[in-house]
């Protein structure tokens, strides 16, 4: 009977051994995984902290670049305004000939006047030059002045117009609008003052020199809204 006891008890106890055994591996093998698990996750958890910390940095840098290049656009592009506006008008408003009388029988001084014109312009003046009839002369080289205005004017204009599609992804709607505007009332009074050079009696004949003075109207009134507009968005950032 009594070892009958002993070979249940050491049956029990061995049993409770493999028990104990099982449960330590079990346990052994969920904390291991567990603790790989967390590993893993907070492994990631720091991947993707790092990802978003360099994104937020990257469109920080990316919206200082953008800021800064915009707050250098949008002087530019109101002094050129005002540069095309100035070399448009000069020929509307009333301008000062060199005073040809004085020096066209020095041609040098007469093409210190035509510096940095077109090709085209100074072999015309040099065809000029060679006219014996004063007052024909004369007026050739009034005619020709306002030609050299008026490329100047020319370039003027398109330096702003490249200036302001160039740049149109750093502009906002309106002030691209406005200065759209303007670019529109520059060419046609271009467009009317070379209309008056080529022929003036044409010019008057039609009225154009009304239409010239309601276009610069416009230019004026483009170009205080411009100023506005682009004085406001240098203070808003």
């Amino acid at each position: 009977m009594d070892y009958l006891i002993n070979i249940v008890v050491s049956l029990v106890g061995s049993g409770g051994i493999a028990f104990a055994i099982v449960k330590f591996t079990a346990e052994g093998k969920i904390d291991y995984h567990f603790k790989k698990k967390l590993q893993e996750h907070e492994n990631n958890l720091a991947i993707a902290t790092e990802r978003e910390k360099v994104k937020y940095q990257k469109d920080i840098h990316q919206y200082t670049l953008y800021s800064n290049t915009r707050h250098e656009i949008i002087p530019e592009l109101y002094q050129r305004a005002l540069w095309a506006k100035e070399k448009t008008s000069i020929l509307n408003g009333g301008y000062i000939t060199p005073g040809f009388g004085r020096i066209y029988q020095d041609k040098h001084k007469v093409l210190r006047e035509f510096e940095n014109s077109d090709q085209k312009i100074l072999e015309d003046v040099n065809d000029i030059l060679e006219d014996t009839d004063q007052n024909d002369v004369l007026k050739r080289l009034n005619r020709m002045y306002e030609r050299k205005i008026l490329s100047e004017a020319s370039k003027s204009i398109n330096s702003y117009s490249q200036y302001l599609f160039l740049n149109a992804l750093f502009i906002e709607d309106n002030i691209f609008d406005c200065a759209g505007s303007l670019r529109v009332s520059l060419l046609k009074l271009h467009r009317n003052l070379t209309l008056r050079t080529e022929n003036e009696e044409k010019y008057w004949l039609k009225d154009k020199a009304s239409l010239a003075e309601d276009i610069t109207a416009a230019i004026d009134k483009n170009i205080e809204e411009l100023k506005s507009l682009c004085k406001k968005e240098i203070s808003r950032t």
